[in-house]
C-alpha cells in the first residue's frame, strides 16, 4: 500500500497538530503552576527568573512527550539547541531536588 502526497500530508499535519494540542496544554499548566503567562513563557525576553525556570520544565516535558526540539524551538521562537538546552536544564533541577540538594534558579 502507499500513501499519495495529499494522504501524507493529512497525517504530517495531524501529528503536528496533535503535538500543537499536548504543548499548549503542557504550557497552560506550567504558567498556572508557576503562576506567569503563557505570552511570558512564550516571550523572547530573558527577564525573570521564573518564567525562565516554566521555559525550560515546559521544554523538558514537552520532549518527553515526544515533541521535537525543532518544533517546540518553532512554537517558543527560539533555537532548536537551546530547546535542548533548556531541558537539560530543568533535568538537572529534577535531579538535584531527587538527591534531596538544593536549586538555584538560574
Amino acid at each position: 500500500m502507499s500513501l499519495t502526497a495529499d494522504e501524507i500530508r493529512a497525517m504530517r499535519s495531524a501529528s503536528i497538530l496533535g503535538g500543537a494540542r499536548i504543548f499548549w496544554a503542557l504550557a497552560d499548566e506550567i504558567a498556572a503552576e508557576y503562576g506567569v503567562t503563557v505570552k511570558a513563557i512564550c516571550s523572547k525576553n530573558r527577564g525573570r527568573l521564573d518564567v525562565n525556570e516554566a521555559r525550560q520544565f515546559l521544554c523538558h516535558h514537552a520532549m518527553k512527550r515526544g515533541i521535537s526540539s525543532g518544533q517546540i524551538g518553532r512554537w517558543l521562537d527560539r533555537d532548536h539547541s537551546t530547546v535542548l538546552h533548556a531541558a537539560k536544564q530543568a533535568e538537572a533541577k529534577l535531579a538535584a531536588v531527587a538527591l534531596g540538594g538544593e536549586v538555584v534558579l538560574e
